[in-house]
């Protein structure tokens, strides 16, 4: 996989990934009511922060973004269409990355509702591995810029569903055991 590569999640091709089914974390809901939608990937207009899922579901580390659901309403302003409205997922140094475009059939203006049916697994190709600082970059933004420095479209209403796998820290107490184990083994096998 090309590190810097984009990647651009269309419902169709969210379709050929299974359902996840390994999950041990709780899913974080992130709420899209009123996110409008500017200029295209990068400008300082769009909407973009970032979540912190360790702050969320704690003591893990190594997060990798592993499924995405969505429930959104959509409107695209005339000219614009609904299939230009995205959402952007990184890690902090844009290492991976990967777009999410619910309306990329509908190549027309007006209001529509879609629906993943749940959380879409993703593909090992499409993860978003996060870096040490453990946040998740998204970036809500058009594919194609109809209204420069203005909104083309709207994110009315609905939740996005992330899902992350994370690799367990130990508690501090687990820590100071382990620690203790190793130096008694280290003094037996000194003493023999």
């Amino acid at each position: 996989m090309e590190s810097d590569m984009k990647k651009v999640l269309a419902p169709a091709a969210l379709a050929i990934a299974a359902c996840y089914s390994g999950a041990s974390l709780p899913d974080i809901i992130q709420p899209v009511n009123g996110i409008r939608s500017y200029d295209s990937y990068g400008d300082p207009d769009n909407v973009s922060f970032a979540i912190d899922p360790d702050s969320l579901l704690g003591n893990h580390s190594n997060y990798v973004l592993v499924g995405i659901g969505w429930e959104v309403t959509l409107q695209a302003d005339m000219p614009s269409w609904l299939s230009e409205i995205h959402v952007g997922f990184s890690n902090t140094s844009g290492t991976d990355i990967i777009h999410l475009n619910p309306g990329a059939a509908d190549p027309f203006t007006g209001v529509r509702s879609y629906s993943s049916g749940g959380v879409l697994a993703l593909n090992p190709t499409l993860r978003v591995h996060l870096d040490s600082d453990d946040l998740l970059q998204v970036e809500f933004f058009e594919d194609y810029d109809d209204h420069p420095n203005d909104w083309d479209g709207i994110w009315l209403s609905g939740n996005l569903t992330l899902r992350f796998e994370g690799e367990p820290v130990p508690e501090p107490g687990t820590m100071a055991a382990l620690g203790l184990g190793l130096a008694a083994v280290a003094r037996r096998r000194r003493s023999k």
